[in-house]
């Protein structure tokens, strides 16, 4: 017993030593880290893409609004002074009426809206998608850390109980050696 109280006693109980061993494990494995880095950086990925798809329907909503007033200024005109001939591109057609259904039936910009459209909505499942796996990434590290933390807290408690039986036995023997 007085072998274990003076090696006990020895020890020099620091952070670094109470880390040791299994203890040493705190940080998260370096393979998540990395992933979580990933994550990371296909959030900010997704997130510039994201602004850059949203600037692109501002302008495609601007361009919706000149195209319609053009259609529309387009169709007061001819029938205001009906043509087969278009008065824009010069285009010639067969017939007034074809001309004014063709005008009618432009709607490239609204193609390009929609297509813009289901880009954003892609790109918000797949953010969701990163979320959900960053989540799931966080909370293992989490799980890890509070594992870690308890293991360390029940060998504190077992060194502190061990510490304190010690000095109950250390007592005894300085009383055996003053007499």
């Amino acid at each position: 017993m007085s072998r274990e109280l003076s090696e006990l006693s020895a020890l020099k109980i620091t952070s670094s030593f109470l880390l040791a061993g299994s203890m040493g494990v705190m940080a998260f494995e370096k393979e998540k880290i990395e992933q979580l880095g990933r994550c990371y950086a296909a959030l900010d990925l997704l997130e510039v893409h994201n602004q850059t798809l949203h600037a692109t329907q501002k302008a495609l909503t601007e361009q919706m609004e000149l195209h319609e007033r053009l259609i529309s200024i387009g169709l007061d005109y001819l029938s205001v002074e009906p043509s087969h001939i278009c008065p824009l591109c010069t285009t010639p057609h067969s017939s007034p009426g074809e001309l004014i259904d063709k005008v009618k039936s432009q709607n490239l910009l609204s193609e390009l809206s929609q297509e813009n459209s289901k880009k954003s909505h892609s790109l918000q499942f797949g953010r969701k998608n990163l979320e959900v796996k960053f989540k799931k990434l966080r909370s293992k590290q989490l799980n890890h850390r509070l594992s870690n933390s308890q293991a360390f807290a029940i060998s504190y408690m077992k060194l502190k109980s061990n510490l304190l039986k010690l000095s109950k036995i250390r007592i005894p023997l300085k009383v055996r050696a003053i007499t």
